[in-house]
């Protein structure tokens, strides 16, 4: 897969397996369709000093979402068809 590096706002295109976000701006990853993308995973990586905004947002259970990435965090998600899930 494709690693991307940023400092701006990013939606995430297909082959992209991992985004890496750099800057001192807080910026937005856009996360493509749900059910267009069942199985995919995607690591994601905030080494910004500000928080990531994410759309939609991931899931760590099934009543706890998450919009935003803080600085210095990572998570790695996988779509189940019907929400972005964090796995790791």
């Amino acid at each position: 897969g494709t690693i991307i590096q940023t400092s701006s706002d990013y939606s995430v295109a297909g082959g992209v397996t991992t985004v890496i976000f750099l800057g001192s701006t807080e910026r937005t990853l856009t996360l493509p369709s749900v059910a267009d993308n069942v199985g995919r995973v995607i690591s994601i990586k905030n080494l910004s000093t500000e928080f990531l905004n994410v759309s939609p947002s991931i899931w760590e259970s099934s009543s706890v979402s998450l919009s935003a990435i803080g600085s210095g965090q990572r998570h790695v998600i996988q779509s189940d068809g019907s929400k972005w899930l964090i796995i790791f």
